[in-house]
């Protein structure tokens, strides 16, 4: 499930000030040094052909501290962070910080009510990170009015408990100069880019700010500065320093500094770490010789304890989601063993249900009917929505029906409904999720007046949110039955072992709204959406997020990792023969 495709609410934070005395830390020798920093936007147009100058998207020269014979990992103060963040507040909002001897903060504030709607503190003797809200309540958020993502889907929000602060505890170095406190980058960064989702990359000259942590190979840029390639991507300057500043040879602070941060996400951020056994977790990260991995001279040794931890986990949605990092840390796949089976189960399922749409003469995809035409199988693999989705008249352009999965869902329920079939079996038994705003809109179509609920929760902040969905498919500007299907529909979701993330929350939210009977298997759960990070030397992964999916009944909460359950168990082997399905369904 990806994350921020909707806006959470605005959470009523009431938090004093924790003031505690402490000894100032030990100083280093340091030096200043000014250096540029560029906002690279993931919806910029960007090719070879059509590269980003950054001549355009200089956010301007920013000074950070280094510290002598350390000059390649970036310090900075928390006024010097906000700043490099404030183009990308709203201008409702303004950042406001203190620096102290014994603690530094970071403030969100609405200007006109003077509301505070995200406080963080940092305590460095303590080693310590308390912030509650979240800072993407203050920044502007994409607007997805103009895509068929959100198009014609209400929400309303209701908070039902907010709790105080998340705690955060760091291993990084952090020092004080004339009286302010330097953090590393990759701190604050780790520290804030899941609120925030916008992250920063060093390529050992300058920065860049990304909102998406797929972009770092993918952007073409020019920059018309002297000595200097005129078209290269920020990986290939970042391989190019690598190369002439330290001969491919990462030094032991720059380990230190990856190790840390990969560890402080994982620590502070997985989502699940709630659901496993405590004294496992730290066995997983602080034995098997893991630490001491994370600082081997060995690119493969390195990436080898990173798929050590990830693998371990047995999340589907936590890994690597690129290999060719800048410092060559070679490629492992980061699933483990139950994610291997489960990918070896989807090809099985796959090329069974293969076999039957070409027995069947239907184009893979598309509808199967029984002989008697009593069910209809319908085969959706995913969640997906595609951005440029409307004709100048404002319609929807035909591709829209093959690419948005709730447009093609629509249209086919559409067709089944039409030709007089009553019962209709949604395959999701190779769906392995996708965007969480596509699944809540399928979720209201299986209704029967176009409404549906689901609950939201931040378990570490104690907030529960319960979230009133309605859709209007028809964009007649009016929610009704002639929105939805369930109705005049009897509809079965078939599920499997793989079905996670969106493939596993839509059989759930469905089952639990009373909109449908699940047969199959037990799904496979996923009930966290996906956060994404960048380490410090350039490898991007993606966890299992602090945002959990679930339900509230009797102020007691449910999450949804151990799956929607089953109505009708189903054999793998009688999964897609249609006239079995037609019998077992009578």
């Amino acid at each position: 499930m990806k994350k921020r495709l909707f806006l959470l609410p605005l959470i009523a934070i009431n938090l004093t000030g924790c003031f505690l005395f402490e000894e100032e830390k030990e100083t280093v020798t340091s030096f200043d040094k000014t250096i540029p920093v560029y906002y690279l936007d993931q919806h910029i147009s960007n090719s070879v052909d059509n590269p980003v100058d950054l001549k355009n998207q200089a956010l301007g020269q920013y000074s950070f501290r280094y510290i002598e014979n350390q000059e390649y990992v970036p310090y900075l103060t928390v006024k010097t962070y906000t700043q490099m963040l404030s183009h990308l507040l709203d201008e409702k909002y303004e950042f406001k910080t203190y620096d102290g001897k014994n603690y530094a903060q970071i403030r969100v504030m609405e200007k006109e009510k003077g509301s505070l709607v995200f406080l963080a503190q940092i305590y460095t003797k303590l080693n310590k990170v308390m912030f509650a809200g979240n800072i993407s309540t203050g920044l502007v958020q994409e607007d997805y009015s103009s895509t068929s993502l959100m198009k014609g889907l209400f929400s309303d929000e209701k908070i039902l408990s907010a709790g105080g602060y998340h705690n955060f505890y760091y291993d990084h170095l952090t020092f004080r100069h004339e009286k302010e406190t330097y953090y590393p980058l990759s701190l604050l960064d780790a520290a804030f880019s899941e609120s925030a989702s916008y992250f920063h990359v060093y390529d050992y000259e300058e920065i860049f700010q990304f909102s998406s942590t797929d972009d770092l190979a993918n952007y073409y840029i020019t920059n018309s500065e002297p000595n200097r390639e005129v078209l290269s991507t920020p990986e290939e300057t970042m391989k190019r320093n690598i190369t002439n500043k330290f001969n491919n040879v990462m030094p032991d602070y720059i380990k230190e500094d990856r190790k840390n941060s990969y560890f402080f996400l994982m620590e502070n951020l997985y989502g699940l770490k709630s659901i496993m056994d405590e004294d496992d977790w730290d066995s997983r990260f602080h034995n098997q010789g893991l630490i001491t991995n994370f600082m081997s001279d060995s690119a493969y040794t390195r990436t080898e304890a990173l798929w050590n931890v990830m693998a371990n986990l047995n999340d589907g949605h936590t890994g690597m989601t690129r290999s060719n990092a800048p410092w060559s840390e070679g490629t492992f796949d980061s699933n483990g063993p139950l994610w291997q089976h489960r990918k070896e189960l989807r090809t099985q399922l796959t090329l069974k249900k293969e076999g039957v749409y070409v027995d069947k003469g239907v184009k893979y995809g598309g509808i199967l009917y029984s002989e008697d035409h009593e069910v209809a199988f319908l085969a959706m693999e995913a969640f997906r929505f595609i951005y440029d989705a409307f004709n100048e008249d404002g319609s929807f352009k035909e591709e829209v029906y093959q690419s948005d999965d709730f447009y093609r869902l629509a249209s086919m329920l559409d067709e089944v409904k039409a030709s007089g079939t009553k019962k209709v079996v949604i395959d999701l038994s190779t769906n392995g999720g996708g965007v969480l705003g596509v699944m809540m809109k399928i979720l209201c179509l299986l209704s029967k007046n176009a409404k549906s609920e689901l609950y939201l929760a931040y378990l570490d902040m104690d907030t529960y949110v319960q979230d009133n969905l309605s859709v209007d498919t028809n964009n007649d500007q009016k929610i009704d039955e002639d929105d939805c299907y369930g109705d005049d529909l009897d509809i079965y979701l078939l599920t499997s072992e793989y079905s996670f993330s969106c493939g596993n929350a839509l059989p759930y939210f469905a089952r639990k709204n009373g909109f449908v009977k699940i047969i199959g298997q037990n799904s496979g759960g996923g009930e966290c959406s996906v956060a994404e990070h960048i380490l410090p030397t350039g490898e991007p992964f993606r966890h299992s997020s602090l945002l959990h999916l679930g339900w509230v009944a009797n102020n007691k909460w449910e999450g949804d990792e151990k799956g929607a359950g089953v109505d009708i168990p189903l054999d793998y082997e009688n999964y897609y023969d249609i006239e079995y399905l037609a019998t077992l369904l009578k």
